[in-house]
């Protein structure tokens, strides 16, 4: 019988990947929608920065828990999931810095969250795909 934290600590890991495609896939489309229309101001806005340090916080648990327990790590994915790290690593600084600087609004910034959101998003389905993996060869 496993305790409760072990199955609160298993049930966050299963949903880690699905929460961080939705988060990147929305912060995708802020960034998209704020090329398009800066009136918006989608990225300059603080429920987006709270949810990029959400979000980055949840692709490092994603990321490490991809890191130890992926068996095939080919180089695809150890190259995603270095850059992942570091893209999410360098969104909690800018998240640091942005409340006395404004950086969030450079092009470079944006540039970063383009591929903080894309590396994101490719990993959370991998990390969808190899959850499942592993509680098939659970149940068996």
């Amino acid at each position: 019988m496993m305790s409760f934290k072990k199955r609160f600590g298993l049930a966050l890991l299963d949903a880690t990947p699905h929460i961080c495609l939705v988060l990147s896939l929305m912060h995708v489309t802020f960034l998209v929608v704020d090329l398009f229309n800066r009136a918006m101001a989608f990225v300059n806005n603080d429920i987006t920065k709270w949810l990029l340090l959400v979000s980055a916080m949840f692709t490092l648990v994603l990321c490490s828990d991809l890191h130890v327990t992926a068996k095939d790590k080919k180089r695809p994915l150890r190259v995603g999931i270095r850059v992942c790290t570091i893209a999410a690593v360098l969104t909690v600084f800018v998240f640091i810095l942005d409340h006395e600087t404004k950086i969030i609004n450079t092009t470079v910034v944006k540039c970063l969250f383009y591929v903080y959101a894309t590396t994101s998003a490719a990993l959370s389905v991998y990390g969808i795909i190899h959850r499942r993996r592993l509680l098939q060869n659970q149940g068996e």
